[in-house]
């Protein structure tokens, strides 16, 4: 079967179908505390969207469509922050599996998910320069928003 674009169509489109169920199914069982259910159907989720990252990537579309050519190292980048971003989704799941080193992995995936964001930042970087400064000023703005609205020791905020 030769790949065609309508071929990579339908694969991305199958793809974001799993990864809705997926994440649909995963929710039911967050919702009866069945975690290491919900923890297989995140990874599930998870994994859709990476494949679609790197699916999408220029060098993948044009090698399957025999065109060639390298992708720029910004679709690189963004693939791998999404790789980490499961990493982080998964090492922040586990702690309701392992909750004696819940601590732990929450620091770890809040680690993972800080590198995927920073790659993101460089990869948007690439394209725009001036783009990373003013994403470090939104991102400035917002943690001082929520520091100074957010209750101490709850994950609620105050009005």
């Amino acid at each position: 079967m030769q790949l065609t674009a309508s071929n990579v169509r339908l694969v991305a489109i199958v793809l974001t179908a799993l990864c809705a169920v997926s994440g649909g199914i995963y929710l039911v069982f967050c919702k009866r505390k069945d975690y290491r259910r919900a923890f297989a159907y995140k990874g599930t989720a998870g994994l859709c969207f990476v494949v679609l990252g790197l699916l999408g990537t220029d060098a993948n579309i044009r090698s399957m469509l025999g065109t060639g050519g390298a992708a720029p190292v910004g679709a690189w980048l963004v693939a791998a922050g999404l790789i980490f971003g499961l990493l982080g989704d998964q090492l922040l799941a586990l702690r309701f599996i392992c909750v004696n080193k819940k601590t732990q992995f929450f620091a770890a995936g809040a680690a993972s998910f800080a590198v995927g964001h920073v790659l993101y930042i460089i990869a948007l970087s690439h394209r725009a320069p001036g783009i990373l400064l003013g994403g470090l000023a939104i991102g400035f703005v917002a943690f001082i928003t929520t520091a100074r609205t957010r209750t101490p020791g709850t994950c609620r905020y105050r009005a």
